[in-house]
């Protein structure tokens, strides 16, 4: 088999020809400390990987094209957005952006450092300011032939992946980039059917942004995200706030072809039921305990291995950054006992790193290599 072959084997639940290996995505600071700023197709063919291939195309693109992509910084003729610089120095530089609507203006920081950006301060501060997402806010368009240019230049190496616009996956999580997380955890005891009227906001923009993506050659894309792990939000949250909206969204996605996995990138054995309920294909990351997840394998495997695939697992931290041969093998000897021996598991990192060895990685792949079905 392929790299390609091998992991589409995995998504559909079946046995490859071997155990396959992967990582959740090069970082930009990884690649340039370690790779010399190659880019993910070249590391990946470095590292002879299967490959998950993270890459998206805009026709619209952000006022600061530096940061993460979100909507909400894509000017349009009602969403006018402006920026400044408050504080620039060797620890991070902060952005602070004033978006301008026919209804009043909305203001929004954010900062970044050499390894990621984050949001400081939220845009939504009042509660009827989320009908101006609703009436103003506009749609980037995607690149559909960029897209699959990508496709074509990754040919039978991986797969291609992308995630749910706009800030992650889940319409919960991108509500909690909007409000703020502990805020709107309040308001779904405060004021649930203002929760419910956000998160059908977000909903109808990202059904509207998959309806768009017909004809884009992706193989996957990403839905859910750590805000709704159980290391942020209880089952009973999860099941109300997040399952409705997640299972339209995978079942829009389906509709067009797209296969979804399901991202909780913290702890997640106390929801894996309502995992189960969203219709998603695979479940990641599956973090271990020693980095901050509950994950146990096994038990995820039998509760889960049924209905989807199942995507991670590996410590990477103790494995590419501070591993060794002998430590490397032990870990992948672990996943494939406890989740790829039966089919439907592609082992990797459990979410992104910054720190990682090359020849760690090398090691990783290669011992891979060695776990025949």
């Amino acid at each position: 088999m392929n790299h390609r072959d091998r992991l589409l084997t995995a998504l559909e639940g079946g046995k490859p020809d071997r155990l396959p290996a992967t990582i959740h995505g090069w970082m930009d600071y990884w690649r340039d400390k370690y790779m010399g700023g190659a880019d993910q197709f070249e590391i990946c063919r470095h590292f002879d990987m299967d490959a998950q291939i993270f890459f998206f195309a805009w026709l619209d693109e952000p006022v600061v094209s530096a940061m993460y992509f979100t909507g909400d910084l894509v000017p349009g003729p009602d969403w006018r957005v402006s920026y400044d610089v408050i504080r620039d120095d060797r620890v991070s530089k902060i952005y602070r952006f004033t978006i301008e609507t026919p209804e009043g203006t909305l203001t929004k920081t954010m900062e970044r450092n050499d390894k990621m950006a984050w949001v400081t301060e939220y845009p939504i501060k009042r509660k009827e300011q989320i009908h101006w997402i609703k009436k103003y806010m506009p749609l980037p368009r995607p690149d559909i032939k960029s897209i699959n240019q990508a496709f074509e230049r990754m040919g039978d190496m991986g797969i291609l992946r992308a995630g749910i616009f706009n800030h992650q996956g889940g319409c919960w999580q991108d509500a909690c980039n909007y409000v703020g997380t502990q805020k709107l955890i309040m308001a779904t005891y405060d004021d649930p059917a203002w929760v419910h009227e956000l998160l059908s906001i977000v909903l109808d923009y990202k059904l509207r942004f998959i309806e768009s993506l017909r004809g884009a050659r992706l193989d996957m894309l990403e839905n859910g995200g750590g805000d709704g792990s159980m290391s942020v939000i209880s089952p009973p949250i999860f099941a109300e706030y997040c399952v409705p909206y997640d299972r339209q969204t995978t079942a829009a996605l389906h509709d067009v072809g797209i296969r979804v996995v399901y991202h909780t990138c913290g702890k997640m054995m106390a929801q894996l039921d309502l995992i189960k309920r969203t219709g998603a294909d695979a479940s990641e990351t599956l973090t271990p305990p020693q980095m901050g997840g509950d994950a146990d394998l096994r038990s995820i495997k039998d509760t889960l291995g049924d209905d989807m695939a199942l995507i991670g697992g590996f410590d990477q931290q103790a494995g590419f950054r501070n591993g060794t041969p002998d430590a490397i093998r032990h870990q992948i000897e672990m996943c494939w006992e406890q989740a790829g021996r039966d089919g439907g598991y592609i082992m990797g990192a459990s979410d992104h790193f910054f720190e990682g060895i090359p020849e760690n990685i090398r090691t990783y792949v290669d011992v891979a290599k060695g776990f025949r079905y």
